[in-house]
């Protein structure tokens, strides 16, 4: 009984925190994205030169996140985003990779 307790428990239990550096083509120049997914509180933050640090929520699926517009895949790591300019569609797409979290004191 307790077994299948603690088996339940680690199978609903979210992953901890994932950071990522991305490198996103948007608009003909390569922007820079650090970005942290949260699965247990359905948010990611993210930080770029173009929009500051960000949180927004998130929805998390089996092979995928999906967030302001963005799909990052969780089996290659590419993200991609068709964004709409005056009419035209513009296809923003690139490579992320996992960031080394630094040590912490606490």
């Amino acid at each position: 009984m307790f077994g299948a307790v603690i088996l339940a428990l680690a199978q609903g239990a979210a992953s901890p925190l994932v950071y990522l550096d991305c490198t996103v083509n948007q608009g003909g120049q390569q922007v820079e994205w650090k970005i942290t997914l949260n699965e247990a509180e359905g948010v990611v933050d993210y930080d770029t030169v173009i929009s500051g640090p960000q949180r927004r929520p998130a929805r998390f699926t089996a092979d995928a996140v999906h967030f302001v517009g963005f799909t990052l895949s969780r089996t290659d790591l590419s993200i991609r985003r068709e964004v709409s300019i005056l009419g035209k569609v513009e296809l923003h797409s690139g490579i992320c990779r996992l960031a080394e979290a630094k040590a912490r004191a606490f």
